[in-house]
């Protein structure tokens, strides 16, 4: 948990705390005992994500721009930065939809801090969608790797050829990792290995013929 993020909701006034649980009562359910634990439970997955859902397009959109841009952001620069996708941006009923929104953010505890260092509250980043549904960065994505094999997969791509496009459906192997199942499978029938209960699995049939198989009769008890 961020302690910048516990020491500014510690500095905020008993009305805009009150604002927070009225917005948000299943912070205060059961009562947390100090600000540490109200601060833990605002920025916990399951009620970052509650809050996220009651959202309207605009504000997940400020959000999403917070979140991409290096922290900390400046009002003006977050403004700067919205403008450039939105129509009529330069309008007043932008700019008054913009700071009405940011103080709802802030009143939500969703994002923190003054007009000149705007941040996402702790768990919003991981709550939220990868911007443009692009996936999270090369460097998130493999950080389990060591530094050295980044290092290389890095150098490799940037000096060496293009690597293959692969056809659609084909599964790539990721790098480190063994190539996929198809070469063990090229020599399998194409409907699969027959049940050996059943040898007729893979025999072709018409709808007009096709019955289910039989059972055996039971053993006379004559």
């Amino acid at each position: 948990m961020s302690t910048e993020f516990t020491e500014w909701l510690r500095g905020r006034s008993d009305d805009r705390l009150r604002a927070l649980v009225a917005a948000r009562p299943e912070l205060i359910t059961p009562v947390p005992a100090h600000i540490e634990g109200l601060a833990g439970r605002a920025s916990s997955p399951s009620a970052v994500a509650r809050v996220l859902d009651r959202l309207d397009r605009f504000a997940l959109a400020v959000l999403e721009t917070l979140v991409v841009l290096p922290e900390p952001v400046g009002y003006d620069a977050l403004r700067g930065r919205l403008a450039l996708a939105l129509p009529g941006a330069a309008g007043r009923p932008f700019r008054t939809a913009l700071r009405e929104t940011v103080e709802r953010l802030r009143t939500l505890a969703l994002l923190y801090g003054p007009d000149r260092a705007l941040a996402p509250a702790p768990g919003v980043r991981e709550a939220l969608d990868a911007p443009a549904g692009l996936g999270p960065p090369a460097a998130e994505a493999f950080r389990h790797h060591s530094p050295s094999a980044w290092r290389s997969w890095s150098t490799t791509s940037a000096a060496g050829p293009a690597a293959p496009v692969s056809p659609p459906g084909a599964t790539a192997p990721l790098p480190g990792r063994t190539a996929p199942m198809t070469g063990r499978t090229a020599g399998a029938p194409a409907g699969g290995r027959p049940s050996p209960r059943c040898s007729a699995t893979t025999r072709p049939s018409a709808a007009s013929s096709t019955r289910s198989p039989r059972r055996p009769a039971p053993p006379s008890t004559s």
